[in-house]
């Protein structure tokens, strides 16, 4: 899944961080974790 955002690096538009909030709390493993 590729996802973007037409905002500047680093900047992500509410809804696209609220879409990567939900996955991110109903995942089991979180390979992201520290990374970010």
């Amino acid at each position: 899944m590729i996802i973007s955002s037409p905002v500047y690096y680093r900047n992500v538009s509410a809804q696209l961080l609220s879409l990567l909030d939900r996955h991110y709390a109903v995942r089991v493993e979180k390979p992201i974790e520290g990374k970010v």
